[in-house]
């Protein structure tokens, strides 16, 4: 299995725990996070504009992105 970098520190893992969902050339997509730049903002390197989800709901996070509906 490839290492994934964190989008907010640049930190390597063999998988972090949280994904960052952001739009990115009108389409909805995940990126990783580290547990520190999910808890800290002060571990980021850079401003990280995103909603934050644990990795299992990584799928319906995307699919449910740009949505307006609640429920």
């Amino acid at each position: 299995m490839a290492a994934e970098v964190c989008v907010g520190c640049g930190t390597l893992a063999p998988q972090h725990p949280i994904v960052g969902v952001a739009k990115v050339r009108d389409e909805f997509a995940a990126f990783p996070v580290c547990e520190k730049c999910w808890r800290d903002p002060e571990n980021r390197k850079v401003v990280l504009k995103m909603h934050f989800f644990e990795r299992r709901h990584a799928k319906i996070a995307v699919a449910m992105a740009g949505s307006n509906t609640l429920g």
